[in-house]
Protein backbone atom coordinates (compact mmCIF):
# COMPACT_ATOMS: atom_id res chain seq x y z
CA UNK A 1 0.00 0.00 0.00
CA UNK A 2 2.73 2.53 0.72
CA UNK A 3 4.38 1.49 -2.35
CA UNK A 4 0.83 2.59 -4.18
CA UNK A 5 0.97 5.48 -2.28
CA UNK A 6 4.47 6.64 -3.10
CA UNK A 7 3.94 6.15 -7.10
CA UNK A 8 0.41 8.19 -7.18
CA UNK A 9 2.06 10.96 -5.38
CA UNK A 10 5.01 10.85 -8.03
CA UNK A 11 3.08 10.56 -10.85
CA UNK A 12 1.43 13.83 -9.59
CA UNK A 13 4.69 16.14 -8.81
CA UNK A 14 7.30 16.22 -11.19
CA UNK A 15 10.68 17.80 -10.87
CA UNK A 16 13.03 18.75 -13.57
CA UNK A 17 16.68 18.32 -12.55
CA UNK A 18 15.29 16.78 -9.16
CA UNK A 19 13.50 13.80 -10.74
CA UNK A 20 16.12 11.06 -9.40
CA UNK A 21 15.86 12.37 -5.82
CA UNK A 22 12.45 12.82 -5.70
CA UNK A 23 10.13 11.75 -8.08
CA UNK A 24 12.86 8.81 -8.34
CA UNK A 25 12.63 8.22 -4.68
CA UNK A 26 9.33 8.28 -4.37
CA UNK A 27 9.37 5.35 -7.22
CA UNK A 28 12.32 3.62 -5.76
CA UNK A 29 10.24 3.39 -2.34
CA UNK A 30 7.01 1.22 -4.36
CA UNK A 31 9.99 -1.07 -5.40
CA UNK A 32 11.67 -1.48 -2.45
CA UNK A 33 8.35 -2.20 -0.75
CA UNK A 34 7.69 -4.79 -2.60
CA UNK A 35 10.73 -6.12 -3.04
CA UNK A 36 10.76 -6.41 0.75
CA UNK A 37 7.26 -7.53 0.90
CA UNK A 38 8.31 -11.01 -1.23
CA UNK A 39 11.29 -11.35 0.70
CA UNK A 40 9.15 -11.52 4.12
CA UNK A 41 6.40 -13.94 1.98
CA UNK A 42 9.39 -16.32 1.63
CA UNK A 43 8.30 -15.67 -2.31
CA UNK A 44 10.62 -19.05 -4.07
CA UNK A 45 11.93 -19.57 -7.56
CA UNK A 46 12.64 -16.25 -10.05
CA UNK A 47 8.72 -15.63 -11.10
CA UNK A 48 8.72 -12.94 -8.63
CA UNK A 49 12.37 -11.08 -9.69
CA UNK A 50 11.65 -12.15 -13.01
CA UNK A 51 8.96 -9.48 -13.35
CA UNK A 52 10.73 -7.29 -10.88
CA UNK A 53 13.74 -6.73 -12.10
CA UNK A 54 12.72 -5.56 -15.61
CA UNK A 55 9.92 -3.38 -13.96
CA UNK A 56 13.24 -1.69 -11.95
CA UNK A 57 15.01 -1.42 -14.91
CA UNK A 58 12.43 0.31 -17.01
CA UNK A 59 11.42 2.68 -14.20
CA UNK A 60 15.53 3.96 -14.07
CA UNK A 61 15.54 4.19 -17.76
CA UNK A 62 11.95 6.35 -17.76
CA UNK A 63 13.64 8.32 -15.07
CA UNK A 64 16.59 8.89 -17.06
CA UNK A 65 14.63 10.33 -19.77
CA UNK A 66 12.30 12.71 -18.43
CA UNK A 67 15.00 14.04 -16.50
CA UNK A 68 17.28 14.68 -19.90
CA UNK A 69 13.52 15.87 -21.34
CA UNK A 70 13.20 18.17 -18.56
CA UNK A 71 16.66 19.73 -18.22
CA UNK A 72 15.89 21.65 -21.97
CA UNK A 73 13.75 24.25 -20.94
CA UNK A 74 11.74 25.89 -23.49
CA UNK A 75 11.30 29.74 -24.30
CA UNK A 76 8.60 31.57 -24.46
CA UNK A 77 7.79 33.87 -27.53
CA UNK A 78 4.13 35.41 -26.90
CA UNK A 79 1.19 35.89 -24.56
CA UNK A 80 -1.94 36.50 -25.67
CA UNK A 81 -4.71 37.35 -22.77
CA UNK A 82 -7.95 36.08 -23.97
CA UNK A 83 -11.61 36.84 -22.55
CA UNK A 84 -13.34 34.50 -20.12
CA UNK A 85 -9.97 34.22 -18.08
CA UNK A 86 -8.17 32.41 -20.63
CA UNK A 87 -4.17 32.88 -21.26
CA UNK A 88 -2.35 31.68 -24.25
CA UNK A 89 1.36 31.02 -24.29
CA UNK A 90 3.42 30.34 -27.32
CA UNK A 91 6.69 28.59 -26.85
CA UNK A 92 9.52 28.25 -29.10
CA UNK A 93 9.07 24.89 -30.98
CA UNK A 94 12.89 23.72 -31.61
CA UNK A 95 12.76 20.07 -32.63
CA UNK A 96 9.92 19.31 -30.64
CA UNK A 97 8.12 16.78 -32.70
CA UNK A 98 4.55 17.30 -32.07
CA UNK A 99 0.66 16.12 -33.37
CA UNK A 100 -2.17 17.43 -33.18
CA UNK A 101 -4.27 15.96 -29.64
CA UNK A 102 -1.07 15.73 -27.76
CA UNK A 103 -0.22 17.06 -24.31
CA UNK A 104 2.17 18.60 -22.59
CA UNK A 105 3.25 18.31 -18.89
CA UNK A 106 4.58 22.04 -17.90
CA UNK A 107 6.22 23.19 -14.82
CA UNK A 108 7.42 26.98 -14.33
CA UNK A 109 10.01 26.73 -11.61
CA UNK A 110 9.23 30.32 -10.14
CA UNK A 111 6.30 29.16 -9.19
CA UNK A 112 6.40 25.51 -7.63
CA UNK A 113 9.63 23.62 -8.82
CA UNK A 114 8.24 20.55 -7.80
CA UNK A 115 4.39 20.80 -9.37
CA UNK A 116 4.10 19.67 -13.24
CA UNK A 117 0.79 20.76 -14.96
CA UNK A 118 -0.97 18.70 -17.73
CA UNK A 119 -2.02 20.47 -20.47
CA UNK A 120 -3.22 20.26 -24.38
CA UNK A 121 -1.12 21.61 -26.83
CA UNK A 122 -3.22 23.75 -29.01
CA UNK A 123 -1.02 24.50 -32.20
CA UNK A 124 -0.84 22.45 -35.34
CA UNK A 125 2.04 20.03 -36.20
CA UNK A 126 2.47 22.31 -39.02
CA UNK A 127 2.65 25.33 -37.11
CA UNK A 128 6.59 26.25 -35.94
CA UNK A 129 5.36 27.19 -32.77
CA UNK A 130 3.72 25.18 -29.50
CA UNK A 131 1.20 26.83 -28.06
CA UNK A 132 -0.96 26.11 -24.84
CA UNK A 133 -4.47 27.81 -22.98
CA UNK A 134 -4.40 27.88 -19.95
CA UNK A 135 -7.55 28.12 -17.36
CA UNK A 136 -6.72 30.65 -14.52
CA UNK A 137 -9.32 29.61 -11.69
CA UNK A 138 -6.82 27.85 -8.71
CA UNK A 139 -3.69 29.07 -7.50
CA UNK A 140 -1.40 27.55 -9.98
CA UNK A 141 -2.55 28.51 -12.62
CA UNK A 142 -3.15 32.79 -11.35
CA UNK A 143 0.35 32.43 -10.30
CA UNK A 144 1.79 31.33 -13.65
CA UNK A 145 -0.28 34.51 -15.55
CA UNK A 146 1.16 36.71 -12.72
CA UNK A 147 4.48 35.48 -13.43
CA UNK A 148 4.37 35.89 -16.56
CA UNK A 149 3.22 39.41 -16.45
CA UNK A 150 -0.43 39.25 -16.99
CA UNK A 151 -2.81 41.51 -15.24
CA UNK A 152 -5.40 39.32 -12.73
CA UNK A 153 -7.62 41.80 -12.52
CA UNK A 154 -8.20 42.08 -16.07
CA UNK A 155 -9.07 38.56 -16.46
CA UNK A 156 -13.02 38.64 -15.64
CA UNK A 157 -13.19 42.38 -17.85
CA UNK A 158 -11.28 41.38 -20.97
CA UNK A 159 -13.67 41.70 -23.72
CA UNK A 160 -10.97 41.24 -26.28
CA UNK A 161 -7.73 39.09 -27.23
CA UNK A 162 -4.68 40.98 -26.64
CA UNK A 163 -0.96 40.20 -27.06
CA UNK A 164 0.39 41.56 -24.02
CA UNK A 165 3.48 40.47 -23.81
CA UNK A 166 6.16 39.43 -26.50
CA UNK A 167 10.21 37.71 -26.26
CA UNK A 168 12.51 40.65 -26.04
CA UNK A 169 15.10 38.58 -28.61
CA UNK A 170 12.38 38.56 -31.23
CA UNK A 171 12.88 40.43 -34.27
CA UNK A 172 9.49 41.40 -35.36
CA UNK A 173 8.96 44.98 -35.39
CA UNK A 174 5.45 44.61 -35.52
CA UNK A 175 4.82 44.38 -31.81
CA UNK A 176 5.59 47.46 -29.39
CA UNK A 177 8.74 47.71 -27.85
CA UNK A 178 6.88 47.85 -24.43
CA UNK A 179 5.48 44.66 -24.48
CA UNK A 180 8.87 42.92 -25.19
CA UNK A 181 10.18 41.37 -21.81
CA UNK A 182 12.61 38.72 -21.22
CA UNK A 183 10.11 35.71 -19.65
CA UNK A 184 11.43 33.04 -17.26
CA UNK A 185 11.84 29.73 -17.93
CA UNK A 186 9.57 26.76 -18.55
CA UNK A 187 10.35 23.02 -18.26
CA UNK A 188 7.97 20.86 -20.18
CA UNK A 189 8.12 17.06 -20.11
CA UNK A 190 6.50 15.13 -23.47
CA UNK A 191 4.91 15.77 -25.69
CA UNK A 192 2.45 12.40 -24.98
CA UNK A 193 -0.46 10.60 -26.26
CA UNK A 194 -2.21 11.02 -30.22
CA UNK A 195 -5.40 11.36 -30.59
CA UNK A 196 -5.56 12.58 -33.66
CA UNK A 197 -3.85 9.80 -35.49
CA UNK A 198 -6.48 7.85 -36.24
CA UNK A 199 -8.98 10.47 -37.31
CA UNK A 200 -7.28 10.73 -40.53
CA UNK A 201 -8.35 6.95 -41.32
CA UNK A 202 -12.08 8.09 -41.99
CA UNK A 203 -13.29 9.53 -45.07
CA UNK A 204 -15.82 11.20 -42.23
CA UNK A 205 -15.42 12.27 -38.73
CA UNK A 206 -17.84 13.70 -36.03
CA UNK A 207 -15.92 15.38 -33.16
CA UNK A 208 -17.91 16.06 -30.09
CA UNK A 209 -16.45 18.71 -27.68
CA UNK A 210 -18.82 19.44 -24.67
CA UNK A 211 -17.48 22.38 -22.43
CA UNK A 212 -13.71 22.85 -22.44
CA UNK A 213 -13.39 19.40 -23.87
CA UNK A 214 -13.34 21.15 -27.10
CA UNK A 215 -10.04 22.14 -25.72
CA UNK A 216 -8.68 18.79 -27.06
CA UNK A 217 -10.30 19.72 -30.81
CA UNK A 218 -8.39 22.84 -31.27
CA UNK A 219 -5.25 21.42 -32.81
CA UNK A 220 -7.40 18.84 -33.89
CA UNK A 221 -9.42 21.32 -36.16
CA UNK A 222 -6.05 23.08 -37.41
CA UNK A 223 -4.46 20.08 -38.51
CA UNK A 224 -7.61 18.88 -40.53
CA UNK A 225 -7.72 22.42 -41.86
CA UNK A 226 -3.82 22.45 -42.91
CA UNK A 227 -3.91 18.45 -44.26
CA UNK A 228 -7.10 19.14 -46.47
CA UNK A 229 -5.79 22.21 -47.85
CA UNK A 230 -2.22 21.15 -49.07
CA UNK A 231 -2.85 18.87 -52.13
CA UNK A 232 0.47 17.49 -51.43
CA UNK A 233 -0.80 15.64 -48.12
CA UNK A 234 -2.32 12.19 -48.52
CA UNK A 235 -5.24 11.11 -46.51
CA UNK A 236 -8.97 9.42 -46.48
CA UNK A 237 -10.53 12.48 -44.61
CA UNK A 238 -13.09 14.09 -46.71
CA UNK A 239 -15.39 16.02 -44.38
CA UNK A 240 -15.03 17.09 -40.63
CA UNK A 241 -18.61 17.91 -38.15
CA UNK A 242 -17.72 19.81 -35.10
CA UNK A 243 -20.36 19.84 -31.88
CA UNK A 244 -19.51 21.87 -29.23
CA UNK A 245 -21.83 21.99 -26.81
CA UNK A 246 -21.25 25.00 -23.96
CA UNK A 247 -23.17 26.59 -21.21
CA UNK A 248 -22.93 30.25 -22.04
CA UNK A 249 -21.33 32.52 -24.16
CA UNK A 250 -18.40 33.42 -21.65
CA UNK A 251 -17.26 29.80 -21.70
CA UNK A 252 -18.30 30.30 -25.65
CA UNK A 253 -16.06 33.45 -26.22
CA UNK A 254 -12.44 32.56 -26.10
CA UNK A 255 -12.79 29.69 -28.66
CA UNK A 256 -15.18 31.67 -31.25
CA UNK A 257 -11.93 33.42 -33.04
CA UNK A 258 -10.24 30.31 -33.11
CA UNK A 259 -13.61 28.81 -35.10
CA UNK A 260 -14.14 31.84 -36.84
CA UNK A 261 -10.79 32.05 -37.97
CA UNK A 262 -10.90 28.23 -39.04
CA UNK A 263 -14.30 29.05 -41.08
CA UNK A 264 -13.04 31.95 -43.22
CA UNK A 265 -9.87 29.79 -44.83
CA UNK A 266 -11.92 27.45 -45.36
CA UNK A 267 -13.41 27.73 -48.40
CA UNK A 268 -14.08 24.24 -49.66
CA UNK A 269 -15.97 23.76 -46.16
CA UNK A 270 -14.51 20.65 -45.30
CA UNK A 271 -15.27 20.94 -41.67
CA UNK A 272 -18.85 22.29 -41.00
CA UNK A 273 -19.19 23.44 -37.35
CA UNK A 274 -22.54 23.31 -34.84
CA UNK A 275 -22.66 24.87 -31.69
CA UNK A 276 -25.41 24.36 -28.88
CA UNK A 277 -25.63 26.25 -25.79
CA UNK A 278 -27.30 24.48 -23.18
CA UNK A 279 -27.02 27.41 -20.17
CA UNK A 280 -30.22 29.51 -19.07
CA UNK A 281 -31.92 33.06 -20.90
CA UNK A 282 -29.04 32.51 -23.53
CA UNK A 283 -31.66 33.80 -26.10
CA UNK A 284 -31.99 37.16 -23.90
CA UNK A 285 -28.21 37.17 -24.12
CA UNK A 286 -27.59 36.71 -27.61
CA UNK A 287 -29.47 40.28 -28.38
CA UNK A 288 -26.95 42.02 -26.63
CA UNK A 289 -24.12 40.15 -27.12
CA UNK A 290 -24.48 40.26 -31.18
CA UNK A 291 -24.66 44.20 -30.70
CA UNK A 292 -21.03 44.52 -29.40
CA UNK A 293 -19.45 41.61 -31.58
CA UNK A 294 -19.43 39.85 -34.59
CA UNK A 295 -21.27 36.78 -33.35
CA UNK A 296 -24.07 37.35 -36.18
CA UNK A 297 -21.32 37.36 -39.03
CA UNK A 298 -20.11 33.55 -38.27
CA UNK A 299 -22.36 31.29 -40.39
CA UNK A 300 -22.24 28.00 -38.18
CA UNK A 301 -25.61 27.22 -36.46
CA UNK A 302 -25.68 28.24 -33.00
CA UNK A 303 -28.78 26.25 -31.22
CA UNK A 304 -30.38 27.09 -27.86
CA UNK A 305 -30.77 23.48 -26.26
CA UNK A 306 -29.14 20.15 -26.13
CA UNK A 307 -28.19 18.34 -29.64
CA UNK A 308 -30.97 15.92 -30.36
CA UNK A 309 -28.47 13.33 -31.54
CA UNK A 310 -31.06 10.81 -33.37
CA UNK A 311 -31.79 13.63 -35.79
CA UNK A 312 -27.98 14.15 -36.31
CA UNK A 313 -27.33 10.96 -36.95
CA UNK A 314 -30.20 10.34 -39.09
CA UNK A 315 -29.30 13.29 -41.56
CA UNK A 316 -25.48 12.20 -41.68
CA UNK A 317 -26.70 8.65 -42.93
CA UNK A 318 -28.93 10.17 -45.15
CA UNK A 319 -26.03 12.21 -46.39
CA UNK A 320 -22.93 9.99 -46.48
CA UNK A 321 -24.75 6.93 -46.91
CA UNK A 322 -23.01 3.72 -46.85
CA UNK A 323 -20.00 4.90 -45.64
CA UNK A 324 -17.70 4.41 -42.35
CA UNK A 325 -17.57 7.32 -40.01
CA UNK A 326 -15.88 7.44 -36.85
CA UNK A 327 -17.10 9.13 -33.56
CA UNK A 328 -14.73 11.05 -31.22
CA UNK A 329 -16.10 12.61 -27.96
CA UNK A 330 -14.39 14.91 -25.60
CA UNK A 331 -16.84 15.18 -22.38
CA UNK A 332 -18.84 13.95 -19.95
CA UNK A 333 -19.73 10.13 -19.38
CA UNK A 334 -22.96 10.46 -19.52
CA UNK A 335 -22.27 12.30 -23.16
CA UNK A 336 -20.12 9.12 -24.67
CA UNK A 337 -22.46 6.73 -23.60
CA UNK A 338 -25.19 8.65 -25.63
CA UNK A 339 -23.18 8.83 -28.62
CA UNK A 340 -22.00 4.80 -28.35
CA UNK A 341 -25.65 3.78 -28.24
CA UNK A 342 -26.10 6.23 -31.09
CA UNK A 343 -23.21 4.52 -33.13
CA UNK A 344 -24.52 1.22 -32.50
CA UNK A 345 -28.10 1.91 -33.64
CA UNK A 346 -27.66 4.33 -36.55
CA UNK A 347 -25.23 1.24 -38.26
CA UNK A 348 -27.20 -0.09 -40.53
CA UNK A 349 -26.50 -1.80 -43.81
CA UNK A 350 -23.46 -0.05 -45.25
CA UNK A 351 -23.41 2.74 -43.01
CA UNK A 352 -21.42 2.27 -39.87
CA UNK A 353 -20.67 4.51 -37.14
CA UNK A 354 -17.49 3.72 -35.42
CA UNK A 355 -17.31 4.74 -31.60
CA UNK A 356 -14.04 5.83 -31.02
CA UNK A 357 -14.44 6.80 -27.26
CA UNK A 358 -12.38 9.68 -25.62
CA UNK A 359 -9.18 8.93 -26.70
CA UNK A 360 -7.50 11.98 -25.27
Amino acid sequence: MAGLMAMSVATRYRAPLLAPTFYGSLGLVAFVNLAVHASYRHTRGFSFWNIWVPSFALFLTEQIASTWRTRRGILITKIVQHPSKIIEIQLKKGSYNVKAGQHIMLCCPEVSTFYFRKLILTSASEEDYLSIHILCIDHFTIEVAKTLGCNIDELDLRTMSEVIAVDEDMGNAEFDPVIRRQFPVLYIDGPFGSAAAEIFNYEVVILVGAGSGALHFASILKDIYYRLSSPRTETCLRKAYFFWICKDFSSFEWFRCLLMALEVQDIDRHIEMHIYMTGRNLMAQSIAYQHQSDFDSWSAPVTYRRPDWNAVFMSLRRIHGARTSGVFCAGPSGLQEDLQEMCYTYSQGGCKFMWRGSQF
